[in-house]
């Protein structure tokens, strides 16, 4: 269905190595399993799953839809309002912290804008995917940025309950971005509460 939707495209960074290195049963059912784990958790903010989620087990947010090919996932919002927007950042927010605490890293970045996406029939097209998977693919290092449209969209002067810092974000060839990035430490305050 082609509509506005807040976007959020990451990869696991050292996946490649991983997959090249080791058995690849191991790869799905431990690094691969304990993600899809991580991010099911993640998506649904509640227990952590002690088996391994299946595709069906994703389902069912109303706020947020998941897709992945291997190393990259795309979490996207169901609807364009101020609630469904905020849930791929927060969700985005709880799989950094779970993934730095574990020792692993993904990078990605967040936009927002017009795309189709359909995901009964696996089609996901659109401008902010584009813009997503090239801040990604310009960044230096982890972590999760967004670009200036989904800074625009979430128009923010008070950050609050956004999982969102201003940040010079470290691009390659040693450049910066201003922006905004996924405050991964939220996680932190968040468990303490």
């Amino acid at each position: 269905m082609q509509k506005q939707y807040m976007i959020a495209v990451c990869d696991i960074l050292g996946f490649s190595h991983l997959v090249q290195m080791s058995p690849l049963q191991n790869v799905v059912n431990d690094s691969f399993g304990w993600l899809r784990k991580s991010l099911h958790h993640s998506l649904h903010k509640r227990d952590f799953p002690n088996e391994i989620p299946k595709k069906s087990d994703f389902l069912g947010n109303k706020h947020v839809g998941i897709a992945w090919f291997s190393d990259t996932f795309l979490l996207y919002s169901r609807r364009d309002d101020k609630e469904a927007i905020h849930q791929p950042i927060q969700t985005v927010g709880w799989l950094l912290f779970e993934t730095m605490m574990a020792g692993r890293m993904i990078r990605g970045g967040i936009s927002f804008g017009e795309a189709y996406i359909d995901e009964e029939e696996s089609v996901f097209v659109g401008k902010p995917i584009v813009e997503v998977y090239q801040l990604e693919k310009s960044r230096q290092w982890a972590g999760v940025a967004l670009t200036e449209k989904a800074e625009e969209r979430i128009h923010l002067g008070f950050f609050g309950d956004w999982w969102v810092v201003p940040y010079d974000v470290p691009l390659k060839e040693d450049k910066t971005l201003q922006t905004l990035a996924v405050n991964w430490t939220w996680g932190v305050i968040r468990g303490s509460e």
